[in-house]
């Protein structure tokens, strides 16, 4: 789970589609209403745009810590997992 400060909200990030409950939430939400009706919200184009940067197929996390400097950032290590596919 991560806790957006700024938003005061808290969410999980998923390694494998590099997005957040709450994007994958609208990213859906987004899909189901407009199925064939009209072209994606600039919202969903730019989490699909970032998604692939933030995606870490092959890891896991592992150890995780609030920066000691900043409360707002959650460090977490990332751990690589060989695929068994």
């Amino acid at each position: 789970m991560v806790w957006d400060a700024d938003s005061d909200s808290i969410s999980n990030f998923n390694f494998t589609t590099g997005m957040t409950d709450q994007q994958q939430y609208e990213t859906d939400s987004n899909a189901s209403s407009t199925a064939g009706k009209r072209a994606n919200t600039a919202v969903v184009r730019k989490i699909e745009k970032e998604q692939v940067r933030y995606r870490l197929l092959d890891y896991l996390p592992g150890f995780h810590c609030w920066d000691s400097n900043d409360s707002r950032y959650l460090i977490c290590e990332a751990n690589y997992c060989k695929s068994n596919i």
